[in-house]
């Protein structure tokens, strides 16, 4: 096949560097300085630095699928990835191509180990390609006898490699016959016959029968120590498989007391690299997961990783489950500038390589899933909930509704909805998967009391609060949706391998509390028994349990929820990494105590002591209405083709909007300014959450260290204390830099919008503005802003009041807009219901008039969009 400069290729069987294998790479011309003779140029662009290296045409392939033996082009969907340790995913085949190459193998060397390894590296098949050679192997042995070795060995392989493609009930059949046969012909206790019943315990686990299969592995295992002997390497292998049982039963320190002995006595007899020794570590590494050991877990994926990644390659699967392991240990621990890059390009590989339905893949988006939802580093729900709604179906058609993966994907696409407000269909779901696993993991069961915990916490997001007219601890935060703050998922996705291929103290129902307050108070003394009570479930339980205490008010149940962070920051401090999100989140809720007794007492004189939030029919109502008015939806495609300049983003308590800049930077290009001092309105992170640093800097920090935006690419302007001042102190540190700003998208909350769109084009006439913000409902706005939602409300309503206000002379700080009647009604509404904190004392008259409804002739402006050049349709 003849490659010529610009052809884009794929390296493919270096040994020097392996790493290096499965890169894409485009040809270069020769030129005087190189490359060497009989060597090809090839520059590989997606390197973390690109550069170009010189490679013989033997380790080069066309990038368009092309079978590897009869080098002919092909759809790739016929053709086979090899899936090997020198190919990776690099190489794809003809099944039939495939085939006849094993065949002549077998012929030459009189081996039947063509129809399981590489003929180059000699390591196993993966994958299609591993049925499709199993397949062919077992048709070719039909006719031996029953106890022949290669019959009963091709019939091992088919059933390892249906497992593997997820077509467990067919594999089922062959274990059970090759079981059957090897009982008939060589007795019950011979190591075809034990090797078999081990085959068929795995099946059984893998189809979510881990009881049925456990005990199995106990009686199997006493057959394999008698005949065997204990180190046998059959024994280990089954003492693995048991241990792997409780694991997945939730017995995790159970399954560390067993694995230790098991990896120590493999480590003695085959070493530290062995694939055996490999295997067992990683599930070792497993069970410290599950019980919070995240320092000693992370060691052990690490290594683990290491001599995958330099034995098997990069993309195959034994490597992507290590990478996979890694990446949810590091999210565990807090580490999500690291986490979250590593189970994006884990999941991406996983699809091409396996494809999206298989069992490993959906494994890797439901971590992926739990990212996007979490919002601590990466917000993006309606992709979460995209993703979750088609891993929900590939598990089901796998396993069925109520197999344990499923109902985690019926979590993780709960977790979506919640995080984008839709709290009824989230609560459905969290309810539906609760009782399931109640009924078939029974109550106890750690992934039980996850979804317990959940159920709880968004139940108490959407309670009536018992009382607050007393309560003395009023937290300026988002009490209940704790699941997307704290960055915590429904289960870990770690994979276990298949080898064969203190109580909770004045914790008692009480008589008049809310279900929410019930069940995280059953779900904290359960969880204390099964896990322990310094376990980090534990401890989050009881941390969601005082925001809720908090929630239903009153000064004993304040007091109560104090001690109880108290206990719990002690306790995750001795388990937790010091900057890990739920020791951070605990610290802070003990932080603000005093701050908020003091900000009670300002907000009981200013109309918010004892008002209903959302709950309420007709505050809802007015609410939306002023949110939808405010929310201005502008569109960010140009029909004019010039480029934005950059994205202004006027900063916040909410961090949520950081990130949404930082978004549409990576997305727009420019250049990204921050702007904000450290604030005194009710809008600021130094009155609501306490920020001792300018706003500005805080969300510098967020894009940079969360979202990874290189920091020579980010201005901050750290004095503005208005937005007059965030526009004309910004204009000039653009200036200072030289940076164009005639096409600028401003970045606000979804509730400011029109505002400050409106004072923009006041002070600014002259740029061509839009105005974007993070695509949140009311209630998902409230949830993540780390404000109760009577507050908020509060907020919105000066805001609305501003909007006409400071349109009139002698403030005339914004444009005129057209404000529509019903809007106005919505307004009166809440601050007649006292909604007034954020209000100005005036005696201008406002009193909505038709005349409202129109532009302001004098600016000649269209407040839905600045110079005219987008469309309203679209939705950046």
């Amino acid at each position: 096949m003849s490659l010529q400069p610009g052809d884009d290729v794929t390296l493919t069987g270096l040994r020097g560097d392996a790493s290096l294998n499965g890169q894409s790479g485009v040809i270069q011309p020769n030129t005087a300085e190189g490359p060497p003779p009989g060597r090809i140029a090839v520059l590989l662009p997606n390197l973390p630095t690109p550069r170009t290296i010189a490679v013989k045409p033997e380790n080069l392939i066309a990038s368009t699928p092309t079978c590897y033996i009869c080098l002919e082009p092909s759809a790739e969907t016929e053709l086979l990835s090899m899936g090997c340790g020198c190919r990776g995913t690099s190489h794809m085949v003809h099944s039939a191509c495939a085939v006849r190459a094993a065949a002549a193998q077998q012929e030459r060397t009189k081996s039947w180990s063509s129809w399981q390894l590489c003929l180059t590296c000699k390591l196993p098949y993966t994958g299609r390609h591993k049925l499709v050679m199993a397949r062919e192997w077992c048709r070719r042995t039909n006719e031996f006898p029953l106890d022949d070795t290669q019959r009963f060995a091709a019939r091992v392989s088919l059933s390892a490699a249906l497992a593997a493609c997820s077509l467990y009930a067919e594999a089922e059949t062959v274990v059970r016959a090759n079981l059957e046969a090897a009982a008939m012909v060589h007795g019950p206790e011979h190591r075809h016959t034990l090797g078999a019943r081990m085959n068929l315990g795995v099946l059984l686990e893998a189809q979510g029968q881990t009881a049925t299969a456990e005990t199995l592995y106990v009686a199997l295992l006493d057959d394999q120590r008698r005949v065997l002997g204990h180190e046998h390497h059959d024994t280990l292998a089954t003492a693995m498989q048991l241990a792997g049982a409780a694991l997945t039963q939730g017995r995790h320190a159970e399954a560390e007391a067993q694995y230790r002995p098991i990896l120590a006595a493999r480590t003695r007899l085959l070493g530290e690299a062995h694939p055996s020794v490999l295997i067992c570590a990683m599930n070792l590494g497993s069970a410290l997961l599950h019980q919070a050991k995240l320092r000693e877990a992370e060691a052990l994926y690490r290594a683990n990783l290491e001599h995958k990644r330099r034995r098997l390659g990069p993309e195959h699967p034994d490597t992507l489950m290590a990478a996979m392991n890694l990446g949810v240990t590091l999210k565990e621990r807090g580490d999500y500038a690291n986490a979250c890059p590593l189970l994006a390009e884990n999941y991406g590989v996983k699809a091409r390589v396996l494809g999206t339905a298989h069992v490993d893949t959906c494994f890797a988006a439901l971590n992926l899933i739990a990212l996007w939802v979490d919002g601590t580093y990466v917000a993006r729900y309606e992709e979460a909930e995209a993703l979750a709604t088609r891993t929900r179906a590939a598990l089901e058609s796998s396993f069925g509704p109520e197999h344990p993966s499923c109902l985690s994907a019926q979590v993780h696409l709960a977790m979506a909805l919640e995080a984008r407000g839709d709290h009824a269909r989230a609560a459905e779901l969290y309810g539906l998967a609760h009782e399931v696993r109640i009924r078939v993991q029974g109550p106890e069961h750690p992934d039980t009391l996850e979804v317990a915990w959940r159920r709880a916490v968004l139940m108490g997001r959407r309670e009536e609060p018992t009382s607050t007219s007393d309560c003395h601890l009023n937290l300026n935060l988002n009490l209940n949706q704790r699941c997307v703050l704290m960055g915590r998922h429904e289960e870990p996705a770690v994979d276990r391998v298949e080898e064969s291929h203190g109580p909770v103290e004045d914790s008692e129902a009480r008589v008049g509390e809310s279900p929410a307050l019930l069940l995280l108070r059953a779900t904290a003394t359960a969880q204390t028994k099964a896990l322990g009570a310094e376990h980090p479930r534990t401890l989050r339980t009881l941390v969601s349990l005082g925001e809720v205490l908090v929630a239903n008010g009153g000064p004993k149940l304040a007091a109560e929820a104090t001690t109880l962070w108290t206990r719990c920051e002690a306790a995750q401090s001795a388990v937790l990494d010091p900057t890990h999100p739920e020791l951070m989140y605990t610290r802070e809720l003990l932080g603000r105590v005093a701050r908020n007794q003091t900000l009670a007492g300002r907000q009981a004189g200013g109309g918010i002591e004892g008002l209903k939030g959302l709950d309420d029919p007709a505050t809802c109502k007015a609410a939306e209405a002023i949110y939808a008015f405010a929310h201005m939806n502008q569109c960010l495609e140009r029909l004019d083709g010039h480029p934005w300049d950059g994205v202004l983003c006027l900063c916040s308590s909410d961090l949520r909007v950081a990130r949404h800049a930082a978004e549409l930077h990576k997305k727009l290009g420019g250049w990204l300014c921050f702007t904000g001092g450290m604030g005194t309105g009710p809008h600021s992170g130094a009155n609501l959450l306490g920020w001792a640093e300018p706003e500005a800097v805080i969300f510098a920090r967020e894009a940079v260290e969360r979202c990874g935006v290189p920091k020579d690419e980010v201005l901050v302007e750290a004095d503005a204390r208005n937005t007059g001042e965030n526009v004309s102190l910004s204009r000039a540190l653009l200036a200072s830099h030289g940076l164009a700003c005639e096409r600028v998208v401003l970045v606000q909350k979804p509730f400011m919008e029109r505002r400050t769109w409106a004072t923009v084009k006041r002070v600014w006439p002259e740029v061509d503005a839009v105005i974007s913000s993070p695509a949140l409902s009311l209630d998902a706005c409230v949830a993540g802003s780390g404000v109760p939602a009577d507050v908020l409300i509060a907020i919105m309503v000066g805001d609305m009041q501003r909007i006409r206000l400071y349109a009139l002379p002698p403030r005339e700080f914004q444009i005129a807009q057209p404000i529509p009647q019903d809007v106005w009604k919505a307004y009166e509404t809440l601050v007649a219901a006292g909604f007034t904190m954020n209000v100005v004392p005036t005696e201008d008259l406002l009193e909505w008039t038709p005349s409202w409804n129109r532009y302001d002739e004098r600016d000649g402006s269209v407040p839905s969009y600045g110079a005219g050049d987008a469309q309203q349709s679209l939705r950046d």
